[in-house]
């Protein structure tokens, strides 16, 4: 259970997380993995009451003594409250993409001419430990909560739970501020969560076809078996007319990935199309992000990149880089 809010201007992350873990062997001290940026408030374990955390400058992590030996295969919580500054990552790792560009920029004759900055985005997922997770790498379900800053939006890996809520006014807290909810129901490697303007483009209920489901055998039916998805496009404001199509190529993605797996991967996927300098994007689970440039992107690029972006949606798979082992519990 991760219950964050973001201040994407000022790098600022404050969040409670409860991590549901199950000892493989007996315990008498823990390790949790957390960016050192941040600074641990409290933690809490049920039914171990408070622990004190030890951290180490420069490591991403803290460890805990338990106040008593805790047996193979008991299940138990802990609770851990934090907050610090913590710059976002970038969605294309092989460029280092400013997050400020100069308004005036020369052109191929000498002249200077006005340049249009993209609309900034804020990408916390496999690359930072922005929550607390283990040291070892496992797949577990979670269920998220971010609160944003009025004039943002933001997505999340899980099935949207309802409408954002305007939340009251706290210390932290901007008016007007806003809360998302999501729920990973597949266990996922990572959580990630992408801050941006975004508006909703177009939504549509993909399901498969009559001639896979008939193929899919009663065991597969009697586990959970995903046969419709609900397929939203979301864009920056200035992104809108690209984006539009979107969700027409990626039925077709879907569909043909649904007929070899005999399944869909999820039961919601959100497609995020935001600005940048270089092409690029990331894809945690049940979301896929794609940069677009504003003045030379063409749809054509867009959808040749969707495919391959659809396809490691599937498992999680991020495009930010080579993969650090990250994981969460629950």
């Amino acid at each position: 259970d991760l219950d964050v809010s973001f201040l994407p201007k000022r790098d600022w992350v404050s969040g409670t997380a409860t991590l549901t873990i199950q000892a493989v062997s007996d315990l008498t001290m823990l390790s949790v993995r957390l960016a050192d940026e941040l600074t641990v408030r409290s933690v809490t374990s049920t039914p171990y009451g408070p622990l004190m955390p030890l951290r180490t400058p420069g490591q991403d992590s803290m460890i805990m003594n338990l106040p008593e030996r805790v047996d193979a295969g008991t299940q138990f919580t802990l609770t851990v409250e934090y907050e610090g500054e913590l710059v976002a990552e970038q969605a294309d790792h092989q460029a280092v993409v400013p997050r400020t560009l100069a308004l005036l920029d020369s052109s191929r004759a000498g002249l200077p001419t006005i340049r249009t900055e993209p609309e900034p985005h804020y990408l916390y997922s496999s690359l930072s430990y922005w929550y607390p997770q283990s040291m070892v790498t496992d797949f577990a379900t979670a269920t998220m909560r971010f609160t944003i800053p009025p004039g943002f939006s933001c997505l999340g890996s899980g099935v949207p739970v309802g409408a954002s809520a305007t939340v009251s006014n706290g210390d932290e807290l901007e008016d007007g501020s806003r809360r998302f909810e999501f729920e990973a129901r597949e266990p996922l490697r990572y959580l990630a969560a992408i801050i941006s303007d975004f508006q909703t483009v177009e939504s549509m209920v993909v399901s498969l076809d009559s001639a896979v489901k008939q193929d899919q055998t009663q065991s597969n039916v009697d586990e959970v078996t995903v046969n419709d998805v609900s397929l939203s496009v979301s864009s920056s404001f200035r992104q809108r007319r690209r984006a539009r199509g979107l969700s027409t190529r990626a039925e077709d993605i879907l569909k043909f990935y649904g007929s070899l797996m005999g399944e869909m991967p999820y039961p919601s996927l959100t497609i995020g199309l935001i600005e940048s300098d270089l092409p690029g994007g990331h894809s945690p689970a049940y979301a896929s992000l794609l940069n677009e440039r504003l003045d030379v992107a063409t749809g054509s690029r867009l959808f040749q990149r969707l495919p391959r972006l659809l396809s490691r949606s599937r498992t999680g798979t991020s495009m930010v880089g080579s993969s650090r082992g990250v994981e969460q519990l629950s």
